[in-house]
């Protein structure tokens, strides 16, 4: 589960982290998917990284958590 540290971050890390993670999962699949790059496109460390995912398969449930509630938040 991602981290509260993660939640309070200010909103446009936030958004630059929650930006690499859609460019990286929507152009690799979870098993091609790489910390490194993540890390490079948000601009934040690898252990920053960790300090807000344990690994990259949290990484997409916070990401798959996000686009369900906005699409939910769409139908209703």
């Amino acid at each position: 589960m991602v981290s509260k540290t993660f939640l309070n971050l200010d909103s446009k890390k936030q958004a630059r982290i929650i930006a690499a993670l859609n460019q990286e999962f929507s152009s690799y699949s979870l098993a091609e998917a790489q910390v490194a790059r993540i890390v490079k496109n948000s601009a934040i460390s690898r252990g920053a990284f960790y300090k807000y995912f344990d690994d990259l398969d949290d990484a997409y449930l916070h990401l798959y958590m996000l686009a369900m509630t906005d699409i939910r938040r769409n139908i209703v």
